[in-house]
């Protein structure tokens, strides 16, 4: 359903630090879909999204470790460039980044 909004759309990397996860829900989100929903008429209809290219990562750190340090935000950017995505990266100040 995201593919479908017209508006940015957050990512978090994995609980264990990673960034796979938000790096394909990144991939997949900028991709057409199609799925069953309610049209205007209030019917259960087919529902097709263009795609939605306001994906960001959002580093909220991982494995006890905080993501926010130059290093981290680099790794990010290497990723999305390999991934042929945008460079959009938010920090999460809190969970494993807040201690």
């Amino acid at each position: 359903m995201s593919s479908g909004l017209s508006m940015a759309i957050g990512f978090k990397n994995g609980t264990d630090g990673s960034l796979d996860v938000a790096v394909n829900a990144m991939k997949s989100v900028s991709h057409p879909h199609s799925f069953l929903g309610i049209d205007q008429q209030g019917k259960v209809a087919i529902i097709r999204t263009k795609g939605n290219n306001y994906g960001h990562v959002v580093l909220r750190g991982g494995g006890g470790k905080p993501n926010y340090d130059s290093v981290s935000v680099a790794l990010c950017e290497q990723a999305l460039d390999k991934a042929k995505l945008r460079k959009s990266i938010m920090v999460d100040c809190s969970h494993a980044n807040s201690s």
